[in-house]
């Protein structure tokens, strides 16, 4: 198993899951996404290979983090009035 990011989505004006399109808009969003291009071809008839992309689940941020999900739809109401998601 590679433990992965979320992040490899990046930005995106829609619901999205497994099967999205990734958008990778940072170094360790696109480190990621190169990772696991790097190891899903290793699976074979004997030796699978899973991706977990992980949402941030723990811990506080000493400032605020606009890349993350919910961050991001508090931003977008006090910028826009709205949440887009």
């Amino acid at each position: 198993m590679l433990a992965s990011s979320c992040s490899v989505y990046g930005a995106q004006d829609k619901l999205i899951d497994e099967r999205s399109e990734v958008n990778p808009l940072t170094t360790y969003a696109k480190a990621n996404y190169l990772a696991e291009q790097g190891v899903l071809p290793l699976t074979n008839k004997i030796f699978s290979v899973t991706v977990l992309r992980q949402a941030t689940v723990y811990g506080l941020s000493y400032r605020m983090r606009f890349d993350l999900a919910v961050n991001g739809m508090v931003m977008n109401l006090f910028k826009y009035g709205k949440s887009r998601l």
